[in-house]
């Protein structure tokens, strides 16, 4: 028999999340059994966000078609998450009732857990293989775990406890049919670990529901993973510097360090770049840094505000042949001389380039590749701390995510969907007439390091995908099937 574990902090972050869901299971079933909703949404449901600015008609009729998918989806993925749970509760209380033991995955064992991985995406070869066979030990995970990548041979699949897909819309596991019975071995299961939208969306959601285990940025996933970049770095132009982010702003000494004493300094403003090559005044400016040209949402917000007389930098591919507009050379002239290289290979350097030239302009444009909830990227951190007025047209929940309901206390950004184009382009005219009002979107972080924001970076730090190689995934998924289906006598110990 395997030996008694002891679990740390992350180590028991599963096994704590299954008695907790054990209980939510109970009150979803038999005390409240018409209840469908996750328990991140229950948990909210408690509270009122203070009430911000009313949205006008026009916004509301302008953002409608925009919005109207997600609130489609959202109730199927939350019965998508019970239906999900209630499996593997029902999986965990059949083997305790037969007293079985979770099988030996302790890192001394021989024995990992083995994840099959049928095709991995191909930008993630350095990290996931090349989808040629290879046999990946995942470091540093509390259980043993073995990611098998692409097809080595007929046996491949056949000798795994999970197969995993990265994309609803590929579905290139054997044994999980889009219509029909699964072959899959009775102790196999089918896990998604995405961090792609387009998982997600409409047409996608049939396919969803082949899966046993779901790995996205959703809150009604079962492994949940967001992004988080430190991007406050003691020297911006060491690609190997130390980097601190909103979630290791721990005293108002740090706060003090980045933001100043009275909290009016931007973290990543350079006096030197501002003097040679001061931001253009006189009009409303806006930069974006768009290479994926193809965001029909984001495409049009941006070329209507081009047809209200807004002024757009572009610093990426996508220039005023998608958007429209008069082509500017401030661009090129701040990118000349801003240091680190903004095309630098290195995307920390690049990172680094972004916020300074982020921190000349009085308003951030944060644009999403897509209108989802939860859909929430690095973007949006970035903007928030470049020191602007952030705009930001994003997740439809944004609000209760990243400044969640407390007392009344002023705004942190500008939603861009209680706007229309033109409502918008005269609300920053406004703002850019009297510069005495910037100061309220700023009020947060005179409150460092307490603001609801750092609450929501530190739960996203928590869940970070990028730690550990981007292997993390893989580990928390082996660590997902061994707490709840890898029971002693029906999966495997070794192939």
């Amino acid at each position: 028999m395997p030996p008694a574990r002891s679990y740390g902090p992350r180590e028991g972050l599963f096994r704590r999340r299954n008695l907790a869901l054990a209980a939510l299971a109970f009150f979803f079933f038999v005390a409240h059994p018409s209840v469908r909703t996750s328990p991140s949404r229950l948990l909210k449901s408690r509270y009122k966000r203070p009430p911000k600015p009313p949205q006008s008609q026009a916004a509301v009729a302008y953002w409608a078609a925009e919005v109207a998918p997600d609130t489609r989806i959202q109730p199927v993925l939350a019965d998508l998450y019970v239906e999900r749970q209630k499996r593997r509760a029902e999986a965990v209380a059949h083997a305790q009732a037969r007293g079985l033991r979770l099988n030996d995955r302790t890192r001394e064992s021989d024995a990992p857990v083995v994840v099959y991985w049928s095709e991995p995406p191909y930008w993630w070869k350095k990290e996931y293989g090349t989808g040629q066979g290879e046999h990946i030990q995942v470091d540093n995970c509390p259980v043993k775990c073995t990611l098998v990548s692409g097809h080595s041979n007929d046996t491949a699949q056949r000798d795994a406890h999970v197969v995993m897909e990265y994309n609803t819309h590929r579905n290139r596991i054997d044994g999980l049919p889009a219509t029909g019975p699964r072959s899959l071995r009775p102790w196999q299961k089918a896990a998604l670990y995405s961090m792609e939208a387009n998982s997600v969306l409409e047409n996608h959601l049939d396919l969803l529901k082949l899966f046993d285990i779901f790995s996205h940025f959703s809150a009604y996933s079962d492994i949940r993973f967001e992004t988080y970049i430190p991007n406050m770095c003691d020297d911006p132009e060491d690609a190997n510097s130390h980097c601190i982010g909103l979630p290791d702003v721990t005293s108002r000494a740090v706060a003090d360090r980045w933001w100043g004493k009275d909290r009016t300094k931007s973290p990543f403003f350079d006096e030197q770049l501002a003097a040679q090559a001061p931001l253009p005044t006189g009009e409303v400016r806006l930069a974006t840094f768009i290479s994926n040209c193809y965001g029909s949402t984001r495409n049009r917000l941006i070329r209507e505000l081009v047809e209200e007389g807004i002024v757009f930098d572009h610093y990426g591919k996508c220039k005023e042949d998608v958007f429209g507009g008069v082509p500017q050379n401030y661009s090129a002239k701040i990118s000349a001389l801003v240091k680190p290289d903004p095309d630098s290979p290195s995307q920390k350097l690049r990172w680094q380039a972004k916020m300074k030239i982020l921190a000349m302009y009085p308003f951030v444009l944060i644009l999403e590749n897509t209108i989802l909830s939860d859909y929430i990227s690095e973007k949006i951190t970035q903007g928030i701390l470049a020191g602007g007025i952030p705009i930001i047209l994003g997740a439809p929940n944004l609000a209760s995510e990243i400044d969640p309901p407390t007392a009344p206390h002023p705004p942190l950004y500008i939603d861009a969907m209680d706007y229309t184009p033109s409502e918008l382009a005269a609300h920053l005219r406004r703002l850019a007439a009297e510069p005495a009002l910037h100061a309220e979107y700023r009020a947060w972080t005179k409150t460092l390091p307490d603001a609801p924001v750092v609450e929501y970076a530190r739960r996203t730090s928590d869940n970070n995908y990028l730690e550990n190689g981007l292997m993390r995934p893989i580990c928390d998924i082996c660590q997902y099937y061994h707490e709840n289906y890898d029971w002693e006598t029906q999966a495997p110990v070794a192939f």
